[in-house]
């Protein structure tokens, strides 16, 4: 009698499961292109920025002021006066979804746009 380690259907089995695996991993490597910045204090809209108009803009909060780049290359904290500066250290963010964010003067910059995909149902 011969051993068959792999088989025709084994084959077909591989190949299924790795199209599945490929399907959603998709929406992870795919991220749609940031057009705004939204900025945030406690929660509440301060700001729209739309990412075309490069520039920098100072947020005067009661606790403190942050320093912020907008660029079509994403959005940056340049200075702020919290006291640990993590938000500086985070660099430039640049795809839909991600944001900058300054726990202790409860401060944020997310971006947003136009998405790949609108959503996966299983």
């Amino acid at each position: 009698m011969k051993n068959v380690i792999f088989r025709r259907n084994d084959f077909f089995l591989l190949l299924a499961i790795l199209l599945l695996c490929a399907l959603l991993a998709l929406p992870l490597v795919m991220k749609g292109e940031a057009r705004e910045a939204v900025v945030r204090y406690r929660g509440e809209v301060l700001d729209t920025v739309p990412l075309s108009l490069n520039g920098e803009r100072v947020y005067t909060l009661p606790e403190g002021e942050v320093r912020v780049s907008f660029s079509e290359e994403g959005v940056a904290v340049l200075s702020s006066s919290c006291p640990n500066r993590d938000c500086i250290r985070m660099g430039r963010v640049l795809h839909e979804g991600g944001g900058v964010y300054c726990l202790p003067l409860a401060f944020s910059v997310t971006l947003t746009g136009e998405s790949t995909f609108d959503g996966i149902t299983g």
